[in-house]
């Protein structure tokens, strides 16, 4: 699935009042990475401020304020890219 198909399906799900970064994250098969497959080297993950927290987000799951779209820089999804 595109990414663009992704985000169409999300933001069905967003107006149903599900959760789209739950959805994005199993569409994407975001599993727990290696040394170098990880979050934490991928080019679409960005720093993140959560209830004053500094985490980390991904661009393609979403970056918002949300506890569902911060991300775990050990994971990896099928969108990651170095």
């Amino acid at each position: 699935m595109t990414n663009k198909k992704l985000y169409k399906e999300a933001t069905k799900i967003l107006a149903e009042g599900g959760n789209p970064y739950i959805y994005m994250k199993q569409q994407l098969h975001y599993k727990p990475g290696d040394k170098y497959t990880n979050c934490q080297w991928c080019k679409h993950s960005r720093a993140a401020t959560f209830c004053g927290d500094d985490k980390t987000a991904c661009e393609i799951i979403g970056i918002s304020g949300e506890a569902d779209a911060i991300i775990d820089p050990t994971y990896y999804c099928d969108s990651h890219k170095n």
